[in-house]
């Protein structure tokens, strides 16, 4: 560790500003004593690796590996050497490795990690498998030296567990790289109790969800296998990483390889080494230009970056100007400047309009769609309204058929707040015995604030929401002819669901309200409800 009061000194003086000798402003001002390579040692952000390779397991269930030792080594290896990536401290940790010793050297990592900026590289070469829970799903477990096929949750690792203690080391740069997978094939071996509980899955679970600014890169997205390669005797996805760091694969040519630019090489060069069959994937939560630097060093600005790792983008074509630049999964580099960009799969545009592309500007496709996605939108939809109270009130309990038609602006006044305008009509008319009919008329307009959620197939709604309401009863008989009318502005809420179709959507949406009612000279506590389905445009 670096002696803390030479950095305290050197931090100090090598902040001053060296306008005087006509350096630019955020040239490092000489320090007496210190050469200028010394004071950028000693300010720079330090990078820290623990790297876990296992490859052979007490119980018989999962059988060796080849490689896994080997892979952590080479990685060590190119990570430590001064012209690639330097790092200042690579830890390997190789069979047999416990639970306790994963986390007894994930501990010795954290007390060398000096501040918030230092890059830590966590790597694992292991089986994966998966277990069930007590909720009858599955979750995702790495196989140690010690793990029992018989009781996987507490002699194995969960993957939760260990993103979790990743991302709580002081470091807010770190990545978790996992040469494993968990689908049941290759270096993934399934129980047959999980065999079970996966087969009555619809669907295969997502990876959880990680802190800001870590990253978790999988050699194989989850289903697939991960596989070790006899003719380039390593995990086939490690190889790749390897060979990125080696081969200087600087994407946007800043003099760096971040870790998102080694991954998105390792996977492409992964897809075509297994013909498909193996594609590793990402989880990914980077503020701004990626911090996580694996090799070299920004010396400047790179090329404008527009990049997606979310699977409802996966296959999207990334097109400048008319000429095709990359798809997604992945970062695509662009030339800078105004450009043209669109964003499409096949005839399914999200995005076509113009973006000011700076250098070292690193977008996301999702910011780029929720910048330009439609901020309006207008639906009609077929209603039934209803009041409703304990013992029922004549001519009003059965619910009235009707229609509306709601005017929307979302991210107003803030990004996830939505405000809505709603006009809505109904009326019913009925019967109460062979001489006595009713009709029931009721005029809504409302108005709500609702907070909104966006997943990838659509929008999801809730909120209060104010409505002045007129309603209008009639009774009709051989001795009656008889009005009430009655109008009050009455409190409640909404909430609906929206399914995105271009630039249509299908919708259902629910009003309660809270509705005063004055009957037979009685004033009657109610509620109101509407609920309705239709469709809209957004614009």
């Amino acid at each position: 560790m670096r002696p803390l009061c030479h950095i305290a000194a050197v931090g100090a003086l090598a902040s001053t500003l060296a306008c005087a000798t006509g350096r630019t402003k955020g040239d490092l001002a000489p320090v007496e004593g210190l050469s200028t390579a010394e004071v950028e040692a000693a300010t720079r952000p330090r990078r820290l690796a623990l790297l876990i390779g296992i490859d052979h397991f007490a119980d018989p269930f999962w059988p060796d590996l080849k490689y896994a030792r080997k892979d952590a080594r080479e990685l060590g290896t190119v990570l430590g050497r001064p012209d690639v990536g330097a790092f200042d401290v690579v830890n390997i940790l190789e069979s047999p490795a416990t639970r306790e010793d994963v986390f007894a050297a994930l501990a010795a990592l954290e007390k060398k990690i000096e501040r918030p900026d230092d890059v830590v590289v966590v790597y694992v070469s292991t089986h994966g498998t998966l277990a069930p829970t007590p909720r009858g799903d599955l979750e995702r477990i790495l196989v140690l030296a010690n793990t029992r096929r018989s009781e996987l949750a507490r002699t194995g690792l969960r993957v939760r567990d260990l993103e979790e203690a990743v991302a709580a080391l002081p470091s807010k740069r770190s990545v978790l790289i996992l040469a494993t997978c968990h689908g049941g094939g290759g270096k993934s071996l399934l129980t047959p109790e999980a065999e079970r509980v996966l087969a009555g899955l619809k669907g295969l679970p997502p990876l959880e969800q990680v802190s800001r600014a870590q990253l978790v890169l999988s050699a194989a997205a989850f289903g697939q296998a991960a596989r070790e390669d006899d003719a380039l005797e390593h995990d086939v996805y490690t190889y790749f990483l390897i060979d990125a760091l080696i081969q200087g694969a600087d994407a946007n040519g800043d003099g760096a390889i971040s870790a998102t630019e080694a991954h998105d090489y390792a996977r492409r060069r992964t897809w075509e080494y297994t013909e498909g069959r193996q594609i590793p994937a990402v989880t990914a939560t980077v503020a701004g230009a990626d911090p996580i630097v694996l090799a070299g060093r920004a010396t400047r600005p790179g090329l404008p970056v527009v990049y997606s790792y979310r699977p409802g983008l996966e296959g999207f074509e990334v097109r400048a100007g008319g000429r095709l630049k990359g798809a997604f999964p992945g970062a695509v580099v662009l030339d800078p400047g105004p450009r043209h960009l669109t964003v499409a799969r096949g005839d399914e545009v999200v995005f076509d309009g113009e973006v000011d592309l700076r250098p070292g500007m690193r977008l996301s496709a999702e910011s780029l769609l929720a910048e330009h996605r439609p901020k309006w939108s207008v639906a009609l939809r077929g209603d039934l309204f209803g009041v409703v109270r304990p013992g029922g009130i004549a001519g009003l309990t059965t619910a009235a058929a009707g229609g509306s038609v709601s005017l929307r602006r979302t991210d107003l006044p803030l990004e996830g707040l939505d405000l809505a305008l709603d006009l809505g009509l109904a009326r019913r008319e009925g019967a109460l015995g062979p001489a006595l009919r009713t009709t029931l008329e009721a005029l809504r307009v409302g108005a709500g604030a609702a907070l909104s959620w966006r997943p990838a197939w659509g929008r999801l709604w809730a909120g209060p929401h104010l409505s002045l309401v007129f309603l209008a009863r009639r009774l009709e008989g051989p001795d009656l002819d008889e009005t009430q009318r009655f109008g009050t502005v009455v409190p409640g809420a909404f909430a609906g669901i929206a399914v995105d179709a271009g630039r249509f959507e299908v919708s259902i949406e629910a009003k309660l309200h809270y509705l005063p009612l004055v009957v037979d000279e009685r004033v009657e506590s109610v509620a109101a409800g509407t609920l309705g389905a239709g469709v809209g445009v957004r614009f």
